[in-house]
C-alpha cells in the first residue's frame, strides 16, 4: 500500500490562461494520494487514488476553496495455462479552468497524443471522464482461439458556459476466433461493434460495425508479418442535419524485419469515420545506440478529399553519465469527437541534469499545436520548465521551479502564463 501527502504552493499571472489577462492570483493544493499493488504468480491487482484540496485566490473566481483534480485507476489481470483475464477502469475529474498538462497525454512510449477534444480543454466548469474495459481470452495453446471485449467511456459537464461543450458515452464490443494453421502462420476473423450518443443539439447518434479478417505469420526468425482485411459500415443519425452514412473496405499490412542493431518495418493502413477514409503508410527504424535509443518513422497520410499530409515520429533517448536527454516528435492524422480528422503536431524535449546522488535539475519545452475542423478553431499550446528536486530523506522530496505556459487560439485570442511554484512531499510503503 502506498500513501501520499504534498503541498504545492503556485503564483504567477493569468493561472486559468483566460482572454483577457485578468491578472495575478495564487493557489495552494494539498493533494493527497493512495494506492494499491497486488501480485502473484497468476494474477495482478492496481488500485490508485488521487485529490486535492485547493485554496485559492484568483482575481476572476470567487471560490476561495474547491476540491481539486481527482483521479481514479483499476487494473487487474488473471493468467491461467491457457486463459486470460482483463479488468480495468479509470475516472478523471479536473475543473476546465486550470489547463491540463501535455503529459497527462502521455502514451507507453512517452509520445504526446494529443485527444480529439484537445481545443476544449479549457473554459468554465467542470470535466468529468471515465472509461472502463473488460478482456477475456482463452484457448492460447489449442489450435482455436477465442477473444471477447467490452469497453466504454464517456464525458460529464457541470456549470459551464461553453455551448459547444457536451456530454457523450461510447460502447463498443468485439469478439473474434484465432486459427493456428500453423507453429508460424494464425489466422484471425474478428466482429465489432459501437455505439456513440452524444447530448449535443443534433443529438447526434452513431453505430459502427465492422467485420475483419487477419493473418500473422513468420517469414523467418527475424521477419514477421501482419495484415488484415475487412469492411465497416456506419450510420449517424442527427436531428438537424440529417441520417448520414459511410462504408467500405477498412484494413492493414505490416512487416518488420530484425537487423543486428534494432529493426524495420513498413505499415500500411486504412480506416474509415462518417467524415471518410485515412489512408497511411510509414517507414520505421529503430536502432540501439551507445547509452541509448533511437527510433523513427516516416511516411504519409490521405485524407478524405485528396489532400496528403506528411506524418512520422522520433523517439530518441540519451544517457550523459548522470544527466539525460530526452526527445520526442510526432505529426499525425487524429479524429476528433466528432469523427472529423486534423492535424497534430508536437514536439517534446527534455533535458536532466544529475546534480547530485539526491539533487537534480530538469528542463523541459512542449510545444503541441491541433488543426482547425468544422466544429473546432486551430489550437496551440506552449510550455516551458524549469524545475529543481531535491530528495530530503525519510521518504520527503522536495521541488521547485519556474513554467511558462501560452495558449493561442483561433477566434478566442492568445493567452500567456509565467508562474512559480514549490511543494514539498511525503509518500511511504505499507505491507500488511
Amino acid at each position: 500500500m502506498r500513501f501520499g501527502i504534498a503541498e504545492r504552493l503556485e503564483y504567477g499571472r493569468n493561472l486559468s490562461l483566460d482572454v483577457p489577462d485578468p491578472g495575478n492570483g495564487f493557489i495552494a493544493s494539498t493533494i493527497l494520494s493512495f494506492g494499491l499493488s497486488s501480485e502473484t504468480r497468476t494474477q495482478t491487482l492496481e488500485l490508485d487514488a488521487v485529490t486535492g484540496l485547493r485554496l485559492q485566490d484568483l482575481p476572476d473566481n470567487e471560490d476561495s476553496f474547491d476540491i481539486g483534480d481527482a483521479r481514479l485507476d483499476f487494473g487487474y489481470t488473471r493468467e491461467a495455462a491457457n486463459s486470460g483475464l482483463e479488468l480495468d477502469a479509470e475516472f478523471l475529474r479536473f475543473d476546465i479552468g486550470f489547463l491540463r498538462s501535455l503529459s497527462d497525454f502521455e502514451d507507453e512510449d512517452g509520445f504526446i497524443v494529443l485527444p480529439g477534444d484537445f481545443a476544449d480543454l479549457t473554459g468554465d466548469g467542470t470535466r468529468n471522464e471515465y472509461s472502463y474495459g473488460l478482456a477475456f481470452d482463452g484457448g492460447r495453446q489449442n489450435l482455436i482461439g477465442y477473444r471477447f471485449s467490452l469497453a466504454g467511456s464517456g464525458l460529464r459537464y457541470t456549470d459551464t458556459t461553453d455551448p459547444g461543450l457536451s456530454d457523450n458515452d461510447r460502447i463498443e464490443g468485439d469478439v473474434g476466433l484465432s486459427f493456428a494453421l500453423s507453429p508460424v502462420t494464425t489466422a484471425t476473423v474478428d466482429i465489432g461493434a459501437e455505439r456513440f450518443d452524444e447530448d449535443d443539439d443534433e443529438e447526434t447518434e452513431r453505430d459502427t460495425d465492422v467485420i475483419a479478417f487477419g493473418l500473422l505469420h513468420e517469414f523467418s526468425s527475424v521477419t514477421r508479418l501482419e495484415a488484415a482485411i475487412g469492411y465497416t459500415d456506419i450510420d449517424e443519425r442527427q436531428v438537424i442535419s440529417g441520417d448520414s452514412s459511410e462504408s467500405g473496405l477498412i484494413g492493414n499490412v505490416g512487416v518488420v524485419h530484425d537487423v543486428s542493431n534494432g529493426s524495420v518495418s513498413a505499415l500500411w493502413d486504412t480506416s474509415r469515420t462518417i467524415a471518410g477514409r485515412l489512408d497511411r503508410f510509414l517507414l520505421g527504424r529503430s536502432l540501439a545506440v551507445p547509452d541509448g535509443s533511437l527510433a523513427a518513422t516516416l511516411g504519409a497520410a490521405r485524407r478524405p478529399g485528396g489532400s496528403v499530409d506528411a506524418i512520422g515520429s522520433l523517439a530518441y533517448d540519451q544517457d550523459y553519465g548522470p544527466n539525460t536527454l530526452r526527445v520526442r516528435l510526432s505529426r499525425d492524422i487524429l479524429s476528433d469527437e466528432d469523427d472529423d480528422y486534423f492535424a497534430a503536431t508536437v514536439v517534446d524535449v527534455g533535458y536532466i541534469w544529475g546534480l547530485t546522488p539526491l539533487s537534480q535539475f530538469a528542463v523541459r519545452a512542449a510545444y503541441a499545436v491541433s488543426e482547425e475542423t468544422s466544429t473546432s478553431s486551430r489550437v496551440e499550446f506552449t510550455s516551458v520548465s524549469a524545475v529543481f528536486s531535491h530528495d530530503l530523506g525519510q521518504d520527503w522530496n522536495f521541488n521547485a521551479g519556474v513554467n511558462y505556459r501560452i495558449r493561442d487560439e483561433e477566434d478566442f485570442g492568445r493567452a500567456t502564463s509565467p508562474l512559480v511554484f514549490a511543494g514539498i512531499g511525503k509518500s511511504f510503503l505499507w505491507r500488511p
